[in-house]
């Protein structure tokens, strides 16, 4: 597997970057989170009778860790660093599919700990959102290659999971806990909300471009909507300057109800009121997130529709199958979504 040069670039230098710099690590996080995580579980958990993204499955993960990191020199390996983030995002992503919550990065930035400037988790409480308290992932792999217990994963997320209990009702991966819900819209007002509109949005986008009509929840429209975003955004900046737009929203709009069309799943959005007591709120927040949830009640992992746009529009795609702006990427993520296992 491919790395991700942002990240393995900020721990090959070891120190804090600027505020843009850790953003733009955290999106390229993000970008190839959930590819780059069932890639590892597929290679890491091969042969063993563990199910992903179990606790139990962490004792065989941390076994890979410490046969292969044994001192700090081994991570001026690439490859080394590369699977030093592999682990990182699996150890992340299976504490939250446990607990709930989702990655963070930008409270981690604004500290002089550790890590600062990688991304974090926030792991939800059962008393209200995102309120459970916060993990900094990279310094616990620090703390398991020193203690070498081979059960310091384990522990750790036990832990955790004892403090702030379940995902609730509707288990729930890496998400948002009113999405743990069966209709979050009785939690979310934002979210009723958006529903309501969403087909004079949409009737609205279509009249101001007619060039993408219809959006009728095809391929071919998912085409439409790509040939659009590569007309007007040359690359992720032009694209980020662009957040308030309404029309981008709209955009994303389409995307989410597409990908819920073609491969199941629902609509979320962040209610600003539910996040008060955890950040500010931000533009993006605008943005819709779609996740798939099976027919025994198990969600999948939120993607939001942000990283939809920024995937179709980025000059370089590091780890990804297809060239950058291909004019291809909104089918493959689309081919990734329906794909997902969300039962195992």
């Amino acid at each position: 597997m491919t790395g991700t040069p942002d990240l393995t670039d900020l721990i090959a230098v070891r120190r804090k970057p600027t505020r843009q710099a850790a953003e733009r690590h955290f999106w390229a996080f993000e970008d190839t989170l959930a590819e780059r995580t069932e890639a590892f579980a597929d290679e890491a958990l091969a042969g063993t009778n563990a199910r992903r993204y179990s606790i139990d499955s962490l004792d065989v993960v941390e076994r890979l860790f410490l046969e292969r990191i044994t001192s700090p020199s081994d991570l001026e390996d690439p490859a080394t660093t590369t699977f030093f983030f592999d682990v990182f995002r699996y150890l992340g992503e299976t504490i939250l599919r446990t607990s709930g919550g989702h990655w963070e990065w930008e409270e981690l930035w604004e500290t002089d700990a550790q890590g600062a400037g990688l991304p974090f988790i926030r792991v939800n409480s059962s008393e209200s959102f995102d309120t459970g308290g916060t993990l900094n992932i990279y310094t616990t792999l620090l703390g398991a290659a020193g203690t070498r217990t081979g059960t310091y994963f384990r522990e750790l997320a036990t832990a955790v999971l004892e403090s702030f209990g379940g995902t609730g009702p509707i288990e729930l991966t890496s998400g948002w806990r009113a999405m743990a819900l069966p209709d979050p819209t009785h939690a979310n007002p934002t979210l009723r909300t958006f529903l309501s509109e969403q087909t004079a949005e949409l009737a609205a986008l279509e009249t101001t471009y007619p060039e993408i009509a219809p959006l009728d929840n095809t391929h071919e429209s998912l085409d439409r909507i790509e040939q659009w975003l590569l007309h007007r955004y040359p690359d992720t900046q032009s694209l980020t300057a662009d957040v308030e737009n309404l029309d981008l929203v709209r955009v994303a709009r389409a995307i989410a109800a597409t990908f819920v069309a073609l491969g199941g799943g629902r609509i979320y959005v962040v209610d600003p009121e539910q996040m008060k007591p955890v950040r500010a709120s931000t533009p993006k927040d605008a943005y819709p997130y779609v996740q798939r949830v099976s027919e025994h009640g198990l969600a999948g992992y939120p993607h939001h529709t942000w990283t939809y746009l920024r995937t179709s529009v980025k000059v370089k795609a590091p780890g990804s199958p297809l060239p950058p702006r291909s004019g291809k990427n909104l089918r493959h993520e689309l081919e990734l979504y329906a794909a997902e296992d969300i039962e195992n």
